[in-house]
This record gives structure tokens, C-alpha cells and sequence, in this order.
């Protein structure tokens, strides 16, 4: 029976999608940013989660992010990453980003530990005066729960769009929409957000 218990919660767990977020934003856009974010799954679980996350541009290439997440139904975790540029957004070449993540979650009380990455391509359009940034991504990551060997390996298909909003009073804050598709042990969700920078 205990061993039911761990395999089911090791399942739950691999259900969590990896957001891409505020991190597909280009690094020269900001030097520190602090974002809020509301998820919400498509199918099984509908409990609602929040993610709040800081992020760091060290340099115009590299930047870091931290941030924690929680969830109707005990769920707790912490995230952190880094994002390296290895092609900037330029005339016709779009932006391509690496990010390397690891999250450590806590559900129902059980604890994984999951290491990631996350392939992103973007680039930034101007519509009167907008600045719009889409992005896709694939995040896929490894995760392991700590009283076991189990390992699982968990992708989604992450597309969403980051833009300024129109209006001078704030021109610090962006908005984002993300939509994450389930490829393999992940689920469906919807994600929205805004972020300040400063």
C-alpha cells in the first residue's frame, strides 16, 4: 500500500508543469523584475496556483530568477533557473535562450527534487507603439522523488506572449499569457501574469 502511495504521489507530482513566464523576456529589457502569476490547470485538478518570482539580468547574455509557487490542495515549491542568450533578437533573426532550472516541490508531503531546461525562441514585434514578445518553448526536466529511485521524465509544448502595456504611467509593467501543452507525465494549464521592473 505504501508503495501505491509513493508511485500515485511520484505521478502527481511529474503533473506540474515548468512555466516559462517572464524568463522569455529579452535580458536587455530590464536589470531586476519581480513578477506575480496565476496557473490554472485544463484537465484533472482544478485547484488554482500562484507563483511569485524575481529575476536578475547579470549581464545582457545571462540572467537568474528565483521564485516560489503554491497551490490549492498542499502543494508548495521553489524554483530557481538561469537563462543564457545564445542568439539575440536581431533584424530577421529571432532570439534563442537556454535555461537551466531546478524546483523542489513538496506535495501532499512528499518531496522531489526536479532538474530542467528550457529551449526558447522569441522575437519582439512593434504594434503602434506596442511591444509585443512571443515565445515557444519546450521546458523538460527530470524529476526524482527523494524516498525512492523513481525517476520520470516530464515535457510540455509552452507558447505565450509578454508585452508592455500601452500607456506611459506604465511603462515598467508587462503582461503575460502562457499557454503550456502537455507532451509526456505534465499537464495543460493556462498562466497569467504581470511584472515590474526596476
Amino acid at each position: 500500500m505504501l508503495k501505491l502511495i509513493t508511485l500515485l504521489s511520484l505521478f502527481s507530482s511529474s503533473l506540474l508543469a515548468s512555466n516559462v513566464g517572464v524568463s522569455s523576456i529579452p535580458l536587455h529589457e530590464y536589470k531586476n523584475m519581480f513578477s506575480l502569476e496565476y496557473n490554472q490547470q485544463l484537465r484533472g485538478s482544478t485547484n488554482p496556483g500562484m507563483q511569485v518570482q524575481y529575476l536578475h539580468s547579470a549581464t545582457k547574455k545571462i540572467g537568474f530568477d528565483a521564485g516560489l509557487r503554491i497551490s490549492k490542495g498542499d502543494y508548495l515549491g521553489f524554483v530557481a533557473g538561469a537563462t543564457y542568450e545564445v542568439l539575440p533578437d536581431y533584424n530577421n533573426q529571432p532570439r534563442f535562450s537556454l535555461r537551466a532550472f531546478y524546483e523542489r516541490d513538496n506535495w501532499n508531503g512528499a518531496d522531489f527534487n526536479n532538474f530542467g531546461m528550457s529551449p526558447t525562441v522569441s522575437k519582439g514585434l512593434n504594434f503602434n507603439s506596442v511591444h509585443l514578445y512571443p515565445f515557444l518553448a519546450l521546458p523538460t526536466k527530470i524529476s526524482i522523488f527523494e524516498d525512492s529511485d523513481e525517476v520520470n521524465l516530464a515535457s510540455s509544448l509552452a507558447i505565450g506572449l509578454n508585452g508592455k502595456i500601452p500607456n506611459s504611467k506604465f511603462k515598467n509593467i508587462q503582461a503575460y499569457l502562457e499557454a503550456n501543452i502537455n507532451l509526456k507525465n505534465t499537464v495543460s494549464n493556462l498562466s497569467l501574469g504581470g511584472s515590474i521592473k526596476f
